[in-house]
């Protein structure tokens, strides 16, 4: 089952050069996944469990301007063990394909945080397609940069926090763009990049947020109090 939705994007959504931005598309992403699983009946509202994000890797061909409506689709595409794959596929008005995106995510109990086994029975609840645009539905681990240029620390603020008490899955994103330094992006953000989340974090944490340039693009990781890894955020030049 392929799930489609139409997205405007409003201003809110958009940087600097008044297209899509990278934090609004992840948005965009979360959104589509709720909406979808509240089609079949996995609703939060209606569940013991909730759905968390391992990782992310995005392929922007193209962005949407301001003003533009545009269509995502999504779908489940495996289910292994604990892990589940979702893809989303991110169209213009006019049919174009503009981005392709690969996702993998964990189910929990919604009180004591436990993972959930899944089966046949979620791939078939979520009507699974076996198609994608990706070689493999599972996302490989992100590694930390050799040699870290910047250190930057934030304090998790409540509007960080989502519905699931931890620190929303985008704020890493916004975290680890607010550490790089000055012209990283002055030709606009990276159309390529992924992001691996090791734990969770809450409010009132301190977080560091390690910036490391490399031949290929920059790595950002986000760590904790105690220098445990909180996510690995990879940017594509």
């Amino acid at each position: 089952m392929v799930y489609t939705e139409q997205f405007y994007v409003g201003y809110s959504d958009c940087g600097a050069d008044m297209t899509l931005s990278n934090t609004a598309l992840l948005r965009y992403f979360e959104n589509i996944a709720s909406m979808h699983g509240a089609a079949v009946g996995d609703s939060p509202l209606e569940v013991p469990y909730r759905w968390v994000l391992l990782s992310y890797h995005v392929c922007v061909k193209r962005r949407p301007k301001f003003n533009s409506r545009v269509t995502l689709k999504s779908w489940n595409r495996a289910v292994k063990g604990v892990t589940s794959c979702r893809e989303f596929e991110l169209y213009d008005e006019g049919g174009d394909l503009l981005c392709t995106a690969i996702s993998n995510w964990v189910r929990v109990d919604a009180e004591t945080g436990k993972l959930q086994r899944l089966g046949e029975a979620v791939a078939e609840q979520y009507g699974s397609e076996a198609r994608g645009n990706f070689d493999s539905p599972w996302i490989p681990k992100l590694k930390e940069a050799a040699v870290y240029d910047v250190e930057k620390r934030y304090l998790v603020e409540r509007n960080f926090i989502d519905a699931n008490r931890h620190m929303n899955n985008v704020c890493y994103l916004d975290l680890a763009n607010c550490v790089l330094p000055q012209g990283v992006w002055d030709k606009g953000e990276s159309n390529t990049f992924s992001i691996h989340y090791r734990k969770a974090s809450y409010y009132g944490e301190e977080l560091t947020c390690c910036y490391g340039s490399e031949e290929t693009g920059a790595t950002v990781v986000v760590k904790g109090g105690e220098g445990d890894v909180r996510a690995v955020v990879a940017f594509e030049r």
